[in-house]
């Protein structure tokens, strides 16, 4: 009896080794897929990559966004609610 109980923790073993390797068992994947957008927004990879003028302005003002996001939400936690 213990050795079917050993036989099934080894295979349960395995059996979540592969899925570890296969990124199903956390939420990697779904940060990487995440991660890769927020990348591919902020390097303007969806402006004209021929007209350097608009890809630089789409990155210099994506950035002027996040950073005025940044101080707003400061601004709202520090500001009106401290």
């Amino acid at each position: 009896m213990m050795n079917d109980h050993d036989e099934t923790s080894r295979k349960a073993r395995k059996e979540l080794e592969r899925l570890s390797d296969q990124g199903n068992l956390s939420a990697s994947p779904l940060l990487r897929q995440s991660t890769d957008g927020l990348r591919r927004h902020f390097s303007a990879s969806d402006a004209d990559q021929t007209d350097s003028s608009e890809l630089w302005g789409t990155r210099i003002g994506r950035g002027l966004a996040a950073a005025a996001f940044v101080v707003l939400v400061f601004w709202l936690i520090f500001g009106v609610l401290g």
